[in-house]
């Protein structure tokens, strides 16, 4: 568990760097390549780029980093993210790996 919590804490570190250039972003996981998730319609027309802070090959430990990250910048007035209760196993994400964590930002 100690290598899941020093890969946890890498994301959260980038993402504190990514919120320090931006107004606002949004914490999310997708099985898809980067830029086609960001051209989708949820995100085109708000957001200008797309990151990976967290990268698995395990639907549950990506819906699991997922969480953990939105939990620890739920609080952040620039965070876009909703709280709705706990993770999600594999929800809208591809068969195949590898699965994503990522930050859209504007």
């Amino acid at each position: 568990m100690a290598i899941f919590t020093n890969l946890l804490e890498k994301a959260a570190a980038r993402i504190n760097e990514i919120r320090q250039s931006c107004t606002s972003y949004k914490i999310g996981k997708t099985g898809m390549l980067l830029e086609s998730r960001l051209n989708e319609p949820d995100y085109k027309d708000d957001y200008t780029s797309i990151e990976p802070v967290y990268e698995s090959n395990s639907k549950e430990l990506c819906s699991f980093a997922e969480s953990e990250l939105i939990n620890t910048f739920i609080d952040d007035p620039q965070c876009d993210n909703k709280k709705d209760g706990d993770h999600s196993i594999g929800d809208n994400l591809a068969d195949t790996p590898p699965f994503y964590v990522y930050v859209v930002s504007r």
